[in-house]
């Protein structure tokens, strides 16, 4: 003889999945967010891209060879006349502007960093005061 408990268990799973059934398609979706715009990133051109390339003729005279007062303002030019109208600002003058081209680093008597005199001849306030003459913002790097 069966145990009573044996259709139980049927009856109990198709009331179950009919309880189920009628519930779901009342169930309301959560509130999603009106669709919308990320926030808008930094826009700018920072000097790393360019000095730490490996692409041949970028770095002729080694690694970052290009990091150069006369390059620095070139993409300054560039920069603030091709795209400052569609929101770039910035111009990052990534690691190495006080490195000499041996990679040698150059402080001055309070343990500063200074701009190596052959890279940046102007010096860092020079070329700051160019960006900043172009509506632009400078960047610099420092190392921790």
């Amino acid at each position: 003889m069966r145990s009573s408990s044996y259709f139980a268990l049927p009856a109990r799973a198709l009331l179950v999945l009919a309880l189920t059934a009628v519930a779901v398609p009342t169930a309301h979706a959560a509130d999603a967010p009106a669709p919308a715009l990320a926030a808008k990133p930094y826009m700018g051109w920072s000097s790393w891209s360019m000095q730490s390339s490996k692409y041949p003729g970028l770095n002729p005279d080694g690694d970052y060879s290009y990091l150069t007062e006369a390059n620095v303002l070139k993409q300054t030019d560039a920069l603030a006349a091709k795209l400052k109208k569609y929101g770039y600002q910035y111009v990052n003058i990534d690691a190495g502007w006080w490195m000499d081209k041996a990679w040698k680093s150059g402080f001055d008597q309070y343990g500063r960093q200074k701009p190596d005199p052959v890279r940046f001849p102007s010096g860092m306030k020079a070329v700051a005061d160019r960006i900043h003459a172009k509506g632009l913002k400078a960047g610099i790097y420092l190392p921790a």
